[in-house]
């Protein structure tokens, strides 16, 4: 099944739905009061993590809830901007972007910012075999390029050559 987010646009809440591939069976998973973004489905298909707006100022944090509705779970409580979060594939840790990459477990314990340099640091993209963090760092010259890290900080790498282009959005294939 294909899930995704579905935003009424008269209150600005959400809805999460699942399709079959094929386009048929449609169906409501969760319907919120409120908007999400980045939503994140978890390896055994039980919670979404996602970003949700906390304040005014329109920071946001990180949030899971179960597919059935229950369990709306703040992870994090930071005065900033938290987004993009992607679960490790044994579903233990969530990696997000703050402008720098944190991971933290699934339950919001054990925050670790991986000090991943340059001007940010955005899109996590945890590796299949949950050895390494991709992400895409914006540089002082404000070219965008593609690094690794380990979940643990160590061996901050760049992978994406010097180019004129901007290198964005990390994917990986298994």
């Amino acid at each position: 099944r294909v899930y995704y987010v579905s935003n009424v646009s008269n209150g600005g809440n959400s809805r999460i739905f699942s399709v079959r591939t094929d386009g048929s069976d449609e169906t409501l998973e969760v319907a919120l009061d409120f908007n999400i973004g980045s939503p994140e489905l978890s390896p055994d298909g039980q919670l979404v993590a996602f970003q949700r707006g906390v304040d005014a100022d329109g920071h946001t944090d990180m949030f899971t809830i179960r597919l059935d509705g229950s369990a709306l779970t703040r992870l994090t409580t930071r005065e900033s901007w938290s987004y993009h979060p992607s679960w490790s594939s044994d579903g233990s840790r969530i990696a997000f972007a703050a402008g720098v990459i944190w991971i933290m477990n699934a339950d919001g314990s054990g925050l670790t910012n991986l000090h991943t340099g340059g001007r940010g640091a955005w899109i996590p993209a945890w590796s299949p075999d949950g050895q390494w963090i991709a992400f895409e760092r914006i540089e002082s010259d404000d070219a965008h390029r593609i690094y690794l890290v380990h979940p643990d900080g160590s061996e901050l790498t760049r992978v994406s050559p010097e180019s004129e282009t901007q290198d964005l959005v990390p994917i990986w294939v298994p």
